[in-house]
């Protein structure tokens, strides 16, 4: 097994590969003729279908259906993408009011004000 190595592996693994990968000294003019047909044969599949293209389709959708979906994507993606942000952005400020609150903090007045002026400064005080 020349210039073939396994490394962590145990010996019967190591067996079990290097006899299911020979190296490329120890392969014969039918095995190298067998790898070259078969690149030949994958060569001449690619060929032929540039040569005989079929017909492109942009979309599965008529063009109307299509501008119609568009136009429902872009009103969610226009009125509730901000509304859902506005409410992440609302929820990741108050987190650490809740917290506060949850454990009983002996400063939960002064959280709960920094989170509200956060709200305000969009985090700058954390």
């Amino acid at each position: 097994m020349d210039g073939f190595r396994i490394s962590n592996k145990s010996p019967r693994t190591r067996d079990c590969l290097a006899e299911a990968i020979p190296p490329a000294s120890e392969l014969t003019g039918s095995d190298h003729a067998r790898r070259s047909a078969s690149g030949v044969g994958g060569a001449a599949l690619a060929l032929t279908g540039l040569l005989f293209p079929v017909a492109a389709h942009a979309s599965f959708l008529p063009p109307e259906l299509m501008d119609q979906a568009a136009m429902y994507v872009a009103w969610f993606i226009v009125v509730c993408v901000p509304i859902g942000l506005a409410v992440l952005f609302w929820m990741v400020h108050v987190l650490p009011e809740k917290i506060a609150h949850k454990r009983h903090h002996p400063q939960r007045d002064a959280i709960k004000t920094l989170c509200m002026l956060s709200l305000v400064f969009g985090g700058l005080l954390w």
